[in-house]
């Protein structure tokens, strides 16, 4: 199984989906939106080296829910989506073609700023590089020259 932003953001967008039924999942701003509506957002991914030729994927994501403006309930609203996130957000199933595994989601917290409701979380996945794509170790290997000796 391969870990990439593509198929993570994929796999949220389904998770959404399957608790949001009637509200749409974007991963871009576009004049075509229909409200209510979710964004999906990848905010500042990183990388920390781990044990053994491993490391792990450091990545915050945002969840935006944005609403008419003015409808009557905003503030209602947003709180019950909040709850239902909280609830559906605890684990992500990450979906790659026929395999599926659960993340642990990790710093969840909602805030509420200019009628938009910004859901954070944090996924930290431990990945593993194949010893045999080393590319810098078949690039020594390759050229391989020793200086003086000509």
């Amino acid at each position: 199984m391969t870990f990439t932003f593509e198929k993570l953001i994929d796999s949220i967008a389904g998770q959404l989906a399957d608790n949001f039924k009637d509200v749409p999942i974007y991963d871009s701003p576009s004049f075509n939106t229909s409200y209510p509506c979710f964004y999906v957002f990848l905010v500042n991914p990183k990388i920390e080296d781990g044990i053994d030729g491993t490391y792990i994927r450091d990545t915050m994501l945002d969840i935006v829910y944005i609403q008419e403006r003015d409808s009557s309930a905003q503030n209602v609203e947003l709180i019950n989506v909040l709850e239902k996130l909280d609830e559906c957000m605890d684990m992500i199933t990450y979906v790659d073609g026929d395999e599926s595994t659960l993340l642990h989601t990790y710093e969840r917290n909602g805030n509420i700023e200019d009628q938009e409701l910004h859901y954070k979380l944090r996924i930290k996945q431990r990945m593993s590089v194949d010893k045999e794509h080393i590319y810098m170790n078949e690039m020594e290997e390759e050229n391989a020259e020793i200086k003086g000796n000509e």
